[in-house]
C-alpha cells in the first residue's frame, strides 16, 4: 500500500515513522524499498518479538473475540489504556483518554479489530516478525523511540531492532509508555 501511494503522487523517496502496527509497516516497507526510505522513525514498533500482552492474545481467539473488542469503558480503560500510557489518569492525559475511548465506538471499530486480531495475535504472541535479515536491509538512518513503560512491546524488542539495524539509534523516554506522550 505504501509503494503504490507513493508511485500515485509520483514520490520517490520518504522519511517515514510509525508507531506501533505503523511501525512494523514503516520498518517493513525500508526493508524492502531502502532506495526510497532516507530516514525512519519507530515508535514502540510491533514485529520486532513474540511478546505481546494476554488481553491481545486471548482476543485472537473467536470464542472471547467479541467479549474483549466490544467498546466497554471500564475494560478499555482497565486493560488498553492502563497499557499504553504511562499513568493514563494524570490530568494531562484527559483528552487522550477521551480519545481512545470514542475511537472503539466508530462503527466498524470492533469489527476490524476482530478480524485483524488473528492476524496480528495468536495465544503464542505476535505472529508476523521482521527477520533478523530484514531489519539489516534497512539502509536508511533509523531512529527508534520506546517508552520505558511500554506494557504492550518490551525494551528488549527496540535492542534488538538497533542490534539489527545499520546505522540505528535508540532513545528510551522515561516515565512514558507504548503511547510516547
Amino acid at each position: 500500500f505504501i509503494e503504490s501511494f507513493l508511485d500515485a503522487l509520483q514520490i520517490e523517496s520518504v522519511r517515514i515513522a510509525g508507531l506501533s502496527m505503523g511501525g512494523f509497516a514503516a520498518a517493513r516497507f525500508a526493508a524492502e524499498n531502502s532506495g526510497r526510505v532516507e530516514r525512519l522513525a519507530l515508535l514502540d514498533s510491533a514485529g520486532l518479538g513474540r511478546d505481546l500482552p494476554w488481553g491481545f492474545r486471548l482476543s485472537s481467539l473467536p470464542v472471547l473475540k467479541h467479549l474483549l473488542t466490544r467498546p466497554q469503558r471500564w475494560l478499555h480503560e482497565r486493560f488498553f489504556v492502563a497499557a499504553e500510557v504511562e499513568h493514563p489518569y494524570a490530568q494531562h492525559n484527559d483528552a487522550y483518554l477521551k480519545y481512545a475511548f470514542e475511537v472503539t465506538r466508530n462503527d466498524g471499530h470492533a469489527l476490524a479489530v476482530r478480524h485483524n486480531m488473528p492476524v496480528f495475535a495468536g495465544i503464542r504472541g505476535q505472529r508476523n516478525l521482521l527477520s533478523d535479515e530484514e531489519l539489516a536491509e534497512i539502509r536508511a538512518a533509523t531512529l527508534v523511540i520506546w517508552g520505558e513503560q511500554d506494557r504492550f512491546f518490551p525494551l528488549d524488542h527496540a535492542h534488538r531492532a538497533v542490534s539489527a539495524i545499520p546505522n540505528s539509534k535508540l532513545e528510551v523516554l522515561p516515565n512514558s509508555g507504548h503511547i510516547v506522550l
